[in-house]
C-alpha cells in the first residue's frame, strides 16, 4: 500500500466507527493490526480515540444484552418448573394419567431445553464481540502502551516455532489470543474454549517452558462423538485426526470417563465379590464355634452390614480430595488384603477355645459374644472393604450422567457379590479349605491394588509399587502359616484323619477312644461313629420288621451309612433308595466307613441321593413300604421343615398302602413343649401312630 492509499484506509476506519458497524470495524481492525505490524504508519490520533469510544460502546451493549439473555435462561428455567409442577398436581388430582404425565414432563422439558440452548448459543456470539472489543479497548486506549509489539511473539513452542520460556505476564494475553483465535476458526463453539485449562506448572512460576491445555470435549460434543464429517468440512483428514487424537489420549495425564468407567465398573463387581466371600468364610467360621442354628448367621450378617454402614456414613467426613483420590483406592484395598489375612489367626486366638469367652446365659449375650468375634477378627478388614464402592461413586466425573452411572456401579457390585458367593461356596471351600479361602480373597485383595498402580500411575511411582508388593508378599507368605490353623478343637484330643470344606460347612472324619470312628460336623456335631453301630442298625431293623414284607424302602439320612446298611441284612429288601443333602458325607461314608456299612454305596439293590430329603419324598408318590427318617436336630437351619404337617403328609404320599413310616425324634434336643407339638402334628396325619 502507498502511503496515500494508508491514509484513506484510515478514512474508512473513521467513517464506519460513525456507522457503529461492528462487523466491518473487525476487519479493518485486522488490516489495522498488518499495517501496524509492518510500521507502516502510526495510528492517527483523532482514529484512535474514535475507535476506543467505540470499542467502550460496543462493549457496554454487549454486557447489557448478556445479562438478558441470562435473565431469559433464569426466567426460562423457572417456568418449566412451574410448568411441571403445574402437571403434576394434575396428575395427582387425577386428571392425568402416569404416562401422559411422563409425556408432558418429557415435553416440556425438550421445549425448554432448546430455547436454553439457543440462548447460550447467542451469548456465545457475543462473548465473542465482547473478547474483540476488549481487545479494541486495549489497542486504542491512548494511555496504554502501544500494543503493535504482539503479545504473543514470546509464544514458545505455541506460536512460531520457538523454544524461549514464556514470562508469566504473557501467559494469559497469549491464552486470551489463542481464544479468540479458535472463535474465528470455530465460531459454533466459541462458548466453550473458557472450558480450556493450562496443565500442570503454567503461570504459577515466573517462566513457563511451554502452554499445555487441556480440553473438555464433551463441552464441545455433548454425546461423547466427533462425527467424521464434520471433521471434513474443517478442512482435516478425518484418518490422520483419529490418530493424532489417539496419541494425545495415550500422553493425557488424567482418565477419560470411559477409562474411569471400565476402571470403576471392575473395581465395583470385585468388591462385591470380595465382601461376600470374606462373609462367607466368615460364616463357615463361626459355624465351627456356636450351635448350628440361625443366631450364627444372624450375628454375621449383622456385623457385616454394620461395619459396611460404618464405611459408607464415614465417606463424607472424608474431603473430596480423598474421595475421589486414585491412591485412596490403592491404599484401600492393599490394606484390606493385609487385615483380611489377619483375620483368621485373631478368630483362631478369640474363639477357638469354646471356653474362652462366648457368653451362654442368654441369648442376646451369646449373639452379641458371636458379633463381637465376627467384629474383632473381620471387621477392620470389612470396614476397609467397605469404603471402596462409596468411594468410586464419588469418582463419577461431574459430566457424567450419575444417575446411570450410579445404577451400572451397582449393578456390577451385584453381580460381583452373587459371583463371589457361588465361587466361595463351589471352589474355594472345597479346594482350599476356609483359612486357605481367606488368604485367597487375601491376596485378590492386593493384585487389585497392583492394577490400581498400574492404571493410574503414568511414571508408577516406586513407594507405590514397593507398597503393593510389600502387601503381596505378607499376604502370600500368609498362606504358609493359614495352613497350620486348626479346624477341629485341638482339646478335644481327637485323631483327624481327612477335613473336608463345601457350602454345608466343615466335615471331619475323626478316630476317638470313647467312640471309635465318626463324623464330625462343623467341630461340634457328631453324625455317627462306629462303636455305637448296633444301635445305629438298630434304627433300621424295628421299622422293617414291624412291616413285616418290605421290598422297597428309604432313608433319610446316610451319615456313616451304618444305619442303611441294616437293610441290606433282610432277604426281602429288594431296593435302596438313601437320601443325603452333604456330598461330603457321602464321599466320607464311601470312604471311611465302608467297612463299617457293608460297602453300601457300592451295592447293587441301594442308590444314594445327594438331595434335600424334603423335595425328594415330595417328589415321590406311592413308592416305598418303609421310610425311616434319622434323627434331625430340630434347631438347625431348615430342619424344622421336616418336622412339618407338609413333610409328614408328602411322606405318607411316598408310601405305598400298608407302608410304615418310622421317625427317629433326638428327645435330649426336645422341651416337654415341643415334643408334644411334633407328636400332635404327626398324629394329624398319621392316625394310626
Amino acid at each position: 500500500l502507498s502511503n496515500s492509499d494508508i491514509e484513506k484506509f484510515y478514512d474508512l476506519i473513521a467513517s464506519v466507527a460513525q456507522r457503529k458497524d461492528l462487523g466491518l470495524l473487525y476487519v479493518f481492525q485486522a488490516l489495522d493490526e498488518k499495517i501496524s505490524e509492518a510500521g507502516r504508519s502510526e495510528i492517527p490520533e483523532n482514529i484512535r480515540s474514535k475507535m476506543y469510544n467505540l470499542a467502550v460502546e460496543a462493549n457496554e451493549e454487549i454486557n447489557s444484552k448478556m445479562e438478558k439473555l441470562e435473565k431469559d435462561i433464569e426466567e426460562e428455567e423457572k417456568n418449566r418448573f412451574a410448568n411441571i409442577s403445574s402437571a403434576v398436581q394434575k396428575s395427582e388430582a387425577g386428571e392425568l394419567s402416569n404416562q401422559e404425565l411422563s409425556g408432558v414432563v418429557k415435553r416440556l422439558t425438550d421445549e425448554s431445553i432448546n430455547k436454553i440452548r439457543k440462548l447460550r448459543t447467542e451469548i456465545g456470539q457475543l462473548d465473542y464481540d465482547k473478547r474483540a472489543s476488549a481487545a479494541g479497548i486495549r489497542r486504542y486506549d491512548s494511555e496504554s502502551d502501544d500494543l503493535r509489539e504482539s503479545t504473543i511473539t514470546e509464544g514458545g513452542n505455541v506460536f512460531k516455532g520457538q523454544t524461549d520460556s514464556i514470562p508469566l505476564e504473557f501467559i494469559e494475553p497469549t491464552l486470551e489470543a489463542y481464544y479468540e483465535e479458535l472463535g474465528r476458526l470455530f465460531p459454533v463453539y466459541v462458548a466453550e474454549f473458557d472450558t480450556f485449562q493450562p496443565l500442570g506448572s503454567v503461570g504459577k512460576k515466573a517462566r513457563s517452558g511451554d502452554i499445555d491445555l487441556a480440553v473438555d470435549v464433551q463441552e464441545l460434543f455433548p454425546d461423547g462423538e466427533v462425527n467424521p464429517e464434520d471433521i471434513a468440512q474443517w478442512g482435516l483428514d478425518p484418518e490422520a485426526w483419529k490418530e493424532r487424537v489417539e496419541k494425545l489420549t495415550k500422553r493425557a495425564r488424567t482418565a477419560t470417563p470411559s477409562q474411569i468407567g471400565w476402571k470403576a465398573s471392575i473395581t465395583a463387581f470385585a468388591s462385591g465379590f470380595l465382601i461376600l466371600a470374606l462373609e462367607i468364610l466368615a460364616m463357615d467360621l463361626v459355624m465351627l464355634i456356636a450351635p448350628l442354628s440361625f443366631h450364627a448367621p444372624l450375628a454375621v450378617l449383622g456385623a457385616v452390614i454394620f461395619t459396611l454402614a460404618l464405611s459408607a456414613s464415614c465417606i463424607p467426613l472424608l474431603g473430596t480430595k480423598w474421595r475421589r483420590s486414585s491412591q485412596w483406592i490403592m491404599l484401600l484395598l492393599a490394606a484390606a488384603g493385609i487385615l483380611a489375612a489377619a483375620g483368621p489367626y485373631w478368630f483362631v486366638q478369640s474363639a477357638m477355645n469354646t471356653e474362652g469367652g462366648l457368653l451362654v446365659d442368654s441369648l442376646f449375650s451369646f449373639t452379641r459374644s458371636l458379633v463381637f468375634v465376627v467384629l474383632l477378627s473381620f471387621g477392620p478388614c470389612i470396614l476397609l472393604g467397605g469404603f471402596i464402592f462409596p468411594s468410586l461413586l464419588g469418582m463419577i466425573p461431574d459430566k457424567c450422567e450419575k444417575s446411570n452411572a450410579v445404577g451400572f456401579l451397582l449393578a456390577f457390585n451385584g453381580l460381583g457379590g452373587l459371583f463371589g458367593a457361588e465361587f466361595t461356596y463351589g471352589l474355594l471351600m472345597p479346594m482350599l479349605g476356609v483359612y486357605l479361602g481367606v488368604g485367597v480373597v487375601a491376596v485378590i485383595y492386593v493384585l487389585m491394588a497392583f492394577l490400581w498402580v498400574q492404571w493410574n500411575s503414568k511414571r508408577k511411582p516406586v513407594f507405590a509399587n514397593l507398597a503393593v508388593f510389600g502387601a503381596l508378599l505378607i499376604t502370600a507368605v500368609s498362606f504358609f502359616w493359614l495352613r497350620q490353623l486348626p479346624v477341629v478343637n485341638p482339646n478335644m484330643g481327637l485323631k483327624i484323619l481327612e477335613l473336608d470344606s463345601g457350602r454345608e460347612g466343615n466335615l471331619a472324619v475323626v478316630e476317638h477312644e470313647n467312640f471309635g470312628r465318626g463324623l464330625l460336623f462343623s467341630n461340634q456335631y457328631l453324625l455317627g461313629s462306629t462303636n455305637v453301630g448296633y444301635d445305629q442298625e438298630r434304627q433300621a431293623h424295628i421299622p422293617l420288621m414291624l412291616h413285616g414284607e418290605p421290598k422297597h424302602v428309604c432313608f433319610v439320612g446316610l451319615a456313616t451309612g451304618i444305619t442303611p446298611s441294616a437293610a441290606l441284612q433282610h432277604s426281602m429288601v429288594e431296593k435302596i433308595d438313601v437320601v443325603e443333602l452333604s456330598s461330603m458325607v457321602t464321599r466320607a461314608a464311601g470312604t471311611h466307613f465302608a467297612d463299617f456299612n457293608a460297602h453300601i454305596i457300592q451295592d447293587p439293590r441301594a442308590h444314594v441321593y445327594v438331595e434335600d430329603g424334603r423335595t425328594f419324598i415330595a417328589s415321590q408318590r406311592d413308592q416305598y413300604d418303609v421310610i425311616v427318617s434319622d434323627l434331625f436336630l430340630p434347631w438347625r437351619p431348615g430342619v424344622g421343615r421336616l418336622y412339618s404337617a407338609e413333610h409328614f403328609q408328602s411322606t405318607r404320599n411316598a408310601l405305598r398302602s400298608g407302608g410304615l413310616y418310622c421317625h427317629w425324634l433326638p428327645l435330649y434336643q426336645f422341651t416337654k413343649e415341643q415334643l408334644e407339638l411334633v407328636l400332635r402334628t404327626f398324629q394329624n396325619v398319621f392316625s394310626k401312630t
